[in-house]
């Protein structure tokens, strides 16, 4: 089954069970305003920002658990991130991973974990 994106060797699929429900991605115009005395301000591209994606998900059953490790575990190296059609997009850093565990088993293992992952582009990689 085709991954709907991957991250570095890590893909979200749903044959893996580690699919994602939604996807944002922010691009930011770099622009900023100078004020000038009796006019309005005059704006100026000062750099060109790095774009952010924010991904949105649920995992249910045992692959919560590893899925969350590994991918904390690549925190701190930028991967290469490709889409579903295998169109490279550059590297990315993951910025910061939120878990959300619920339903506890007698064994401590969650049966449903949701998450907010933030990548930011990593351009000079």
């Amino acid at each position: 089954m085709t991954p709907q994106l991957i991250l570095g060797d890590f893909p979200f699929t749903v044959a893996s069970q580690t699919q994602y429900e939604g996807l944002v991605r922010a691009s930011s115009s770099g622009w900023k305003k100078q004020g000038r005395v009796g006019q309005k301000p005059k704006k100026h591209l000062s750099e060109i920002p790095l774009d952010r994606i924010t991904l949105k998900g649920k995992w249910f059953g045992e692959n919560a658990e590893s899925a969350m490790t590994k991918l904390r575990n690549m925190r701190f190296e930028p991967h290469v991130l490709s889409n579903s059609q295998g169109i490279n997009l550059g590297f990315w850093t993951i910025e910061s991973i939120t878990e959300n565990q619920k339903r506890i088993g007698r064994d401590g293992l969650a049966q449903i974990a949701e998450f907010t992952i933030v990548l930011e582009e990593s351009p000079d990689e």
